[in-house]
């Protein structure tokens, strides 16, 4: 600004002007600060930065501030009262260095704040895991599905799964859905398994862990089917059970009982998945056999249907003497009946076959046995035996 100096003169001198000079008035210098919240902030987040401007003359800033992250632009912001926000969603990852100017007014300086180091952290996510079936068999495919989501955007990248603290696979998200995918095993063995998915995360999204799954693996149901080799048989004669488990790779033992005395035959161990006993005690009769396979660390056991074994009489002859053909009356006679064969027990009873009566009966040892008849009338007498059989063989005459 330039000033003059004027004198206007007095009764002896005379007025004058002065030589003209240049003032020089410099704008108020200020100070910019800025602040962020929060800080860190998460990938996909906002971060608020907070600018405040102040003076050295108390007289409030107006104007605008710009905000930059290196050389970067970010925005602008209007001042109300010496101060603005300005608002920032679309950070990277990583650490930023931010600057906020203000451009100054009429009175007012510009002024640069100190760098403001804003970190921005991978956003977190979540990972969920589930399988199907559950339970599963031994040996039966089990396929484990990973969920992962987050607030910024969809994840991408892959997802481990462990039983326990053991990998067992992995799938890479999108194969599925946009946040899911799949793996798929038949290598769990029996019992439970502790299953977790391990999002691995990407250069955006956190890495994350599910809660875990329990995975129930059972044992493979197994049938068991029982034949006979003979039925129906005689007495004595040798009957070969076989039983056949439904899988061929069980191992254990199968026992054979029989329902009509609860009583266990035999048992014996698989061999690809089958195995046989051999029997000759069992007593004439109905006999309902049946196999129970006992099952293993895979396989379930199971019971056959009862099979109905009939075990026969063995046949039996009889045949008879006596010790004189011709008596007289009050005479004793010796009967003798011979039963084959020489095993057989019980009773012989010697008839009449004329009178139509029975003459008298004897208990059998070793395979023969006599009565002494006395009371025979005069005249002819067609003598025979009848055997009544015992617990193995038939009756004869």
């Amino acid at each position: 600004m330039s000033s003059d100096l004027t004198y206007g003169g007095d009764a002896i001198n005379a007025g004058s002007v002065s030589a003209g000079y240049v003032q020089f008035v410099s704008k108020i210098p200020s100070t910019t600060t800025v602040s962020s919240s929060p800080n860190p902030s998460t990938f996909g987040g906002s971060a608020a930065f907070a600018i405040a401007v102040s003076t050295n003359d108390g007289v409030t800033a107006t104007g605008s501030v710009s905000l930059s992250d290196g050389s970067l632009g970010l925005g602008s912001c209007t001042l109300t009262a010496g101060a603005c926000t300005i608002t920032i969603s679309n950070l990277s990852v990583g650490s930023h260095s931010i600057t906020a100017r203000f451009g100054g007014d009429l009175t007012h300086q510009p002024s640069t704040s100190a760098v403001l180091t804003q970190q921005v952290d991978r956003a977190p996510t979540t990972t969920a895991i589930n399988s199907s079936p559950n339970p599963s068999a031994y040996g039966g495919t089990v396929t484990l599905t990973a969920t992962v989501t987050s607030g910024a955007g969809n994840p991408t990248g892959t997802v481990s799964f462990s039983d326990g603290s053991t990998p067992i696979g992995s799938c890479t998200l999108g194969s599925l859905t946009a946040t899911s995918c799949t793996f798929s095993t038949a290598a769990l063995t029996v019992g439970n398994h502790s299953l977790t998915a391990y999002y691995n995360g990407d250069a955006n999204r956190a890495p994350s862990l599910s809660a875990v799954r329990t995975q129930t693996v059972n044992t493979v149901t197994t049938t068991t089917t029982l034949t006979s080799s003979a039925n129906p048989v005689a007495y004595g004669t040798a009957i070969t059970f076989t039983a056949v488990v439904s899988t061929a790779s069980a191992t254990g033992t199968v026992s054979f009982s029989d329902g009509t005395s609860g009583v266990t035959i035999g048992s014996c161990g698989l061999s690809s998945g089958r195995c046989s006993i051999t029997v000759s005690t069992l007593m004439p009769g109905l006999h309902p056999i049946s196999a129970r396979y006992g099952g293993d660390a895979l396989y379930s056991g199971s019971a056959s249907s009862a099979v109905n074994q009939t075990v026969n009489k063995l046949a039996s002859s009889t045949s008879q003497t006596a010790s004189a053909t011709t008596v007289a009356y009050g005479s004793p006679v010796t009967l003798t009946a011979t039963v084959t064969p020489s095993a057989a027990t019980g009773t012989v009873t010697f008839y009449d076959g004329t009178a139509g009566a029975t003459v008298g009966t004897c208990i059998l040892a070793s395979g023969s046995c006599s009565y002494v008849a006395t009371t025979l009338t005069v005249g002819s007498h067609t003598i025979g035996a009848t055997y009544g059989g015992d617990a193995i063989l038939l009756g004869s005459n």
